[in-house]
């Protein structure tokens, strides 16, 4: 190198070195800006050739300096260059997070995106809180027209991070992009609070965008939320949300049980929180019996100190007792108002998250946060379990490993006898793993398996391990083979009858994960642990299995798909179509709807897209008045067979007008089409009608994307077409004309 310093210094050789690095490292700078790109490049690899580089003074500098050039390059959209002098640095630089950055954006600007998700990967792989490398991975993606792909990797960035930072940015990049349905997919928050909460919409965009869903927020003043509920004219029923969040901090609502326990008398005490949780219930009763939003209101938490310290819950005036009182009353509440109020558990979040860490005393004196902004990503996800399942988006399906994954080892190289599982450390953390899963079996997850591995011997232990959870009956699919996971989750997907962003993958091996995501990147696949002790942990964060009630038939759901599976065995063994109905002996039960039913029929009506003639859409509130009014009928069909009960799975809404029905709504569940079943149902309607002296029965088809197979079947049934209203085909038929169907092969149940 040049000495470019007086010769008669007193310096030592060391440091004239280091000046004449510094010097020409402001050189190498100077000629970057000027453009002289080239000249900047020879510099810095002359420099890099030097030995005194080896100064980590020097080396900091130097890394700025050749990141400056890089990102100079980029900018300048001399994206070829760029690769070629990123790739031609010595390993030193490229141990840097944002050396994989610039790489990959510089793969992506000269068009080899292949290349750019390839090392962007693997820099999201090495650096898992780095922002930058996960939105121009997203960048890759996007560019390279996949959308699911680049959503997934802002999912995994904000999981990984946590941080508001990490928000603000997915957010930015979400919106930049351009999508199909979300502005057809809508929905419309309200935010009410007796605290500052306005910070919650940022993580609850995002996450509703993830999902395809555009949201609209209203905010009402602060502490304003009384004086909106029950004011018809207030902005809050213009806005005419779909969802409430109403959220009441315990120290906004009740701030004697902070400071003045200890003072204040007995009577007086339960008084307030009788009088204040009186108000409350009268605000929200009025607003759920005139709006047909969802209130999600959190449960009261406990603060996390008590005046009476270490002797609180001996007392009579204790937080404890006076929180559940008042949480004891919002169950009351929710019980008396059925699916229309929810109730958020903030007390179980918050005690995950740690209260001191959802703490920030400063803006709490300052600006009355409650929450602070580090634990509204969390706080955001326990909204999204109601709001995943309002709008259909949660997921019903959990396929599963089997070596390393529901047992530990590999049976076909351990042996029956030799794979973990048991009471005793690691084979317990896989007992507990299965008894997790068979929790959600019993709420109605669906169980699959897709596992690489000799049939015979994982069917053994399934069927004979006497440590198993999880027996062959759990398991409404299972592909037990040596074929790609990618074909059998397709065909498990074709088998079970569901959209594969209905699914969720669990398998220890990552490559099989990685596979997943990038072949069916609609799959939501869960980073798992190489701890099994972790497994259970994984599936209890995510926000994705969550129904809005619970009905018989979720219980019932892997029962059912278990007889699914054996009705596709009989039809396959039976010669004719006619043979196969016969041996099936179905009974069919027809009622109108009631407070019972109505949950199963509010799912079938926002879920079913194939045989459903017109696709409207109806919350459980309005669905009970259609019940409720003579103007009109609800009906369901309920049905079983000799594989078992097959529960509710057709839905008629009748209204009537001028001597005629008119079907507003008719939808068969997908799981029972091709028995019939739509004629029966629709013929006792008919039937009905006839009965009640009805002239006509008028039927209407709206064409969507997914209902293309029943575009003829009122035709076929024998309705004449009526014209056309809106973007409706019209259908008429005479009831007096009318000839019943004979349908011997299905048996009314009068139950």
């Amino acid at each position: 190198m040049k000495d470019i310093l007086p010769q008669d210094t007193n310096l030592t050789v060391k440091t004239k070195q280091k000046i004449s690095s510094f010097t020409i490292l402001l050189t190498i700078e100077d000629l970057i800006e000027k453009g002289l790109f080239s000249e900047a490049e020879k510099n810095l690899m002359a420099l890099l050739a030097d030995e005194v580089v080896s100064d980590p003074e020097i080396k900091s500098k130097m890394r700025t300096a050749v990141f400056y050039l890089a990102k100079t390059l980029i900018n300048e959209k001399k994206y070829e260059k760029a690769v070629r002098f990123l790739e031609s640095l010595c390993a030193d630089f490229k141990h840097n997070a944002e050396y994989f950055s610039l790489l990959g954006k510089s793969f992506n600007g000269a068009g080899d995106t292949k290349n750019a998700i390839s090392i962007l990967e693997e820099g999201c792989y090495r650096f898992q809180d780095n922002i930058e490398l996960y939105c121009a991975l997203f960048d890759a993606f996007d560019f390279d027209g996949k959308p699911l792909h680049a959503v997934n990797v802002l999912r995994k960035l904000t999981l990984s991070t946590n941080s508001p930072l990490a928000y603000r940015n997915a957010l930015q990049k979400i919106i930049s992009r351009k999508t199909d349905n979300a502005d057809k997919n809508k929905i419309k928050f309200a935010l009410l609070s007796n605290f500052t909460f306005d910070q919650i919409e940022i993580y609850l965009e995002l996450e509703c965008r993830l999902i395809n869903i555009k949201p609209e927020f209203y905010k009402a003043g602060y502490d304003m939320y009384n004086q909106e509920m029950l004011d018809l004219y207030s902005g809050l029923y213009g806005f005419q949300p779909d969802i409430v969040l109403l959220a009441i901090h315990t120290r906004q609502f009740f701030s004697e049980l902070y400071y003045e326990l200890c003072e204040i008398e007995t009577r007086k005490l339960w008084q307030l929180a009788r009088d204040r949780f009186d108000t409350l219930d009268k605000s929200i009763s009025f607003y759920a019996n005139n709006s047909k939003a969802t209130i999600l209101i959190n449960r009261f938490t406990l603060p996390t100190y008590s005046p009476f310290s270490i002797n609180d819950l001996m007392e009579k005036n204790s937080q404890e007792r006076v929180v559940n009182y008042l949480n004891k009353r919002l169950l009351s509440l929710c019980r008396k108002h059925g699916n229309k109020i929810k109730i958020v558990d903030t007390e179980r979040t918050l005690s995950k998250v740690g209260k001191e860490f959802a703490a920030d005393e400063t803006k709490r004196t300052l600006a009355k946060v409650e929450i602070a902004a580090r634990a509204m990503p969390f706080i955001a996800r326990d909204y999204m379990r109601f709001v995943k399942a309002i709008k259909f988006k949660n997921r019903k399906c959990i396929v599963l490993d089997l070596d390393n994954t529901l047992w530990g080892g590999i049976v076909g190289e351990d042996g029956f006898e030799n794979i973990k599982l048991g009471i005793e450390p690691p084979g317990n953390a896989y007992v507990e793993f299965q008894k997790l899963l068979k929790s959600y079996f019993s709420k109605g997850i669906i169980l699959a398996i897709n596992s690489k591995n000799n049939f015979d011997d994982a069917i053994e232990v399934i069927r004979d391990h006497p440590d198993m959870i999880l027996r062959e009956e759990h398991f409404a699919c299972v592909k037990i083979n040596w074929k790609s996971k990618v074909d059998n989750l397709l065909e498990i997907a074709e088998e079970i009858n569901l959209n594969l962003d209905s699914f969720i993958f669990v398998d220890d091996n990552p490559a099989e994960r990685k596979l997943i995501r990038d072949k069916l990147p609609e799959v939501l696949v869960p980073e798992m642990p190489k701890d099994p002790s972790g497994y259970t942990e994984v599936l209890n964060k995510l926000n994705d299995l969550d129904t809005l009630y619970l009905t018989e038939e979720d219980k019932k759901r892997g029962k059912m798909y278990m007889g699914e599976i054996k009705r596709k065995y009989l039809k396959e063994s039976t010669q004719t179509l006619e043979e196969y109905l016969e041996t099936l002996k179905m009974k069919a039960h027809i009622f109108q709807a009631d407070k019972f039913t109505l949950p199963r029929i509010t799912q079938l009506i926002n879920k079913t897209n194939q045989f459903n003639l017109t696709t409207k859409r109806y919350s459980e509130g309005e669905l009970r008045c259609l019940a409720e009014a003579s103007s009109s009928d609800v009906y369901g069909l309920k049905v079983k067979d000799i594989f078992g009960d097959i529960g509710i799975v057709g839905v008629i809404i009748n209204k009537k007008e001028d001597n005629c029905w008119y079907l507003d709504t008719f939808l068969m569940s997908c799981r029972v089409l091709g028995r019939k079943l739509e004629d029966f149902f629709l013929d006792y309607i008919i039937g009905q009608a006839t009965k009640n002296g009805v002239r006509e029965v008028w039927g209407r088809y709206i064409r969507t994307r997914k209902n293309s197979i029943v575009k003829s079947f009122y035709n076929d049934f024998g309705f004449s077409p009526a014209g056309t209203e809106n973007d409706a085909k019209l259908y008429s038929i005479g009831v007096s004309d009318y000839e019943p169907k004979s349908m011997k092969f299905i048996e009314i149940d009068k139950i």
